[in-house]
């Protein structure tokens, strides 16, 4: 099974091999220089994939490294210029970019919340929509017209995988996308479908090779802007794959690991690294394999060793790297249509995870649209600085950027701290859950934890109340980040006590002391961490709920 479903996530990371062909064709490479560029990528993807399966290093997840498309216009550039020796000084300039961003990430946690995650993880399943089209439809150049035998074996694929996932029982339901392949491939040969069209220049690779010409490197300032730029999108992109696959791998998932991001990034800078050493393209990690991990429901580090294992047997021998590429077009089209579906749904739940108040609202939807309009009317956008063509390549890095901005700017104006002021006739259940209410919309707080923080501070103050040990009345601090929701209840009178053990219930009847310890112990069982400080007559009780 390991292999079997390895084996589908190599088939379709091999597709692209297209990308370092599209460079070593621009940039005007011999056949044997597009031959070892293209096995030193695959050979790279393949170290990649497994660095990333380590959890020591990596990110511990199944996450597959394709050649990174993003740097594709400014490498066929340096290649025409400097050749393979330029490309491979970029490359190294890319992976420090992406190593180092895995170093910065952990202070940059308050810039992500659910929703800027969510948007990530949306457009990054809205991104694969035009390429799964294009495959799907095999449309002309001018996208006018489309081949109707492509819409058939597309159809009849994408069919097939539903049904077999939908309604198979058992490990059936694993193997849906090999099915749809293999069908597929039938229904294309039975109507003609030329395969091999697309893919002759691969024809030129031997049986065996040893990637083991190393390049030299070369240097040219111009181009630097260009590459770093190219390596903060990509971090950004694999940041958003990331959070998708922790999504994924986490019923219970709050918020993003940024500890395993990080060393996922730390690895995605290695891989890139190792490709830039061997002579080969940058890489990154594969939304398209995602998607399959999210369209299987497998996500086990054992398949991530197996693919990057069975990736470097195809770097050694190239002609298997030619023979998955043959796969038809519409069939690769209705894998990537039927992965962005995972992934626009997993976004979408994402998004509503957090409480929305207007200013979230506009985060979600306007760097939406600025994402969709890349793909709706690109041609306004091919004016932008050349600097700046980065941050347009891809609905993905536009959405990200975008909503990244737009949270800060909206956070102007938002008090991380608010306060409450209870009498003691107030009524303690209501005028906190008004209060909590109030505050964790404006700061987009879960709605579990807001739930759960107005029922034990609630439940705290009225026990300070009614039991008479504050004399008049208490004070709410609460202070939100996007870890934590920590409130603090203060009031004059008598100290709250936490006792080890459980008090009896008799405790309640006693004086105030031993209704005090009973109020602490009860408290420190509902919350996550629980903290009572006396100065004094003055009593402060702080409450902390993760979040």
């Amino acid at each position: 099974m390991t292999l079997l479903l390895a084996f589908q996530h190599a088939v379709l990371i091999l597709m692209f091999v297209a990308y370092p062909l599209i460079v070593a064709a621009g940039a005007g490479f011999s056949p044997e220089a597009t031959r070892d560029f293209v096995t030193a990528t695959i050979l790279a993807m393949g170290i990649g994939t497994m660095l990333q399966a380590w959890s020591r290093f990596g990110s511990g997840y199944l996450l597959v490294h394709n050649p990174n498309p993003i740097h594709i216009p400014v490498l066929i550039q340096a290649g025409a210029v400097g050749g393979a020796a330029l490309i491979a000084t970029l490359g190294l300039f890319s992976a420090a970019v992406q190593a180092s961003m895995g170093r910065i990430i952990r202070p940059l946690r308050r810039l992500l919340p659910a929703e800027v995650c969510g948007v990530t993880v949306t457009m990054l399943g809205v991104s694969l929509i035009v390429p799964g089209l294009e495959r799907a439809l095999e449309l002309s150049p001018d996208r006018a017209t489309f081949q109707p035998d492509s819409l058939l074996v597309a159809a009849v694929s994408l069919a097939l995988m539903l049904g077999v996932a939908i309604f198979a029982r058992g490990r059936v339901r694993l193997f849906s996308l090999p099915i749809g392949i293999a069908v597929g491939w039938i229904v294309a040969a039975a109507v003609g479908l030329d395969t091999h069209a697309p893919r002759v220049e691969i024809g030129a690779l031997p049986w065996i090779d040893i990637p083991l010409r190393l390049p030299s490197f070369a240097f040219d300032a111009a181009f630097v802007p260009a590459i770093l730029l190219g390596a903060f999108i990509a971090a950004i992109d694999t940041l958003g794959i990331m959070i998708s696959i922790q999504r994924m791998n986490d019923a219970d998932w709050r918020r993003a690991d940024l500890r395993g991001a990080a060393r996922g990034m730390v690895a995605d800078g290695a891989s890139c690294t190792v490709s830039s050493l061997l002579g080969g393209m940058p890489t990154h990690i594969s939304s398209s394999n995602v998607g399959l991990a999210f369209a299987t429901g497998t996500t086990a580090r054992i398949v991530a060793t197996a693919t990057g294992a069975m990736l470097i047997l195809a770097a050694l021998c190239p002609r298997v790297a030619a023979a998955a590429t043959m796969v038809p077009q519409p069939v690769l089209g209705a894998i990537i249509l039927y992965s962005a579906a995972y992934l626009i749904t997993s976004g979408m739940e994402l998004i509503l995870s957090r409480r929305l108040s207007e200013r979230r609202v506009f985060v979600v939807g306007l760097s939406i649209i600025a994402g969709i309009s890349l793909l709706v009317i690109p041609q306004v956008f091919r004016g932008v600085p050349a600097i700046l063509a980065p941050l347009f390549g891809s609905p993905l890095s536009l959405s990200a950027i975008s909503a990244l901005l737009l949270n800060l700017v909206f956070q102007i104006g938002i008090s991380r701290r608010a306060e409450l002021s209870m009498p003691a006739a107030a009524h303690p259940f209501l005028a906190v859950q008004a209060f909590l209410d109030r505050q964790g919309e404006l700061w987009g707080a879960r709605r579990d934890v807001i739930i759960a923080a107005a029922r034990t501070t609630a439940l705290a103050a009225e026990a300070i109340l009614e039991a008479g040990l504050a004399r008049d009345g208490v004070r709410l601090d609460a202070q939100f980040d996007e870890t934590h929701l920590d409130i603090a209840v203060v009031y004059q009178g008598t100290a709250i006590e936490q006792p080890t053990a459980q008090p009896s219930p008799e405790a309640l009847l006693g004086d105030e002391r031993e209704v005090g310890r009973y109020v602490g112990w009860t408290l420190g069982q509902l919350s996550d961490a629980l903290e009572l400080r006396s100065d004094g007559d003055r009593q402060t009780v702080f409450i902390r709920f993760e979040h």
